[in-house]
């Protein structure tokens, strides 16, 4: 997954979204339609491999590593989850 960075003001940020709650709701749909999109393909690679099982355990290893990364998304990610109140975010 390739991210890019920009830097705005807080005032831009607010111009689009209400609160720091919109905004991390817009991310993860956004990240979670691009994980939706990419699956197929990463299936369809796996079942087509000679050996689809531990293909298999391979990607699910890669994406259980996204969750060690140092960078501090994956928790942001967890800890947005678990204290929203929201039934429907979570």
């Amino acid at each position: 997954m390739i991210f890019t960075y920009y830097i705005v003001c807080k005032g831009a940020v607010y111009w689009h979204f209400s609160s720091k709650h919109e905004l991390f709701v817009h991310v993860l749909e956004k990240v979670y339609d691009e994980q939706i999109r990419a699956l197929p393909a990463q299936m369809e690679h796996v079942l087509a491999s000679e050996d689809p099982v531990h293909t298999f355990m391979q990607w699910l290893e890669t994406q259980f590593l996204c969750l060690t990364e140092a960078d501090g998304r994956a928790k942001l990610l967890l800890h947005f989850l678990v204290s929203e109140l929201d039934a429907d975010v979570r």
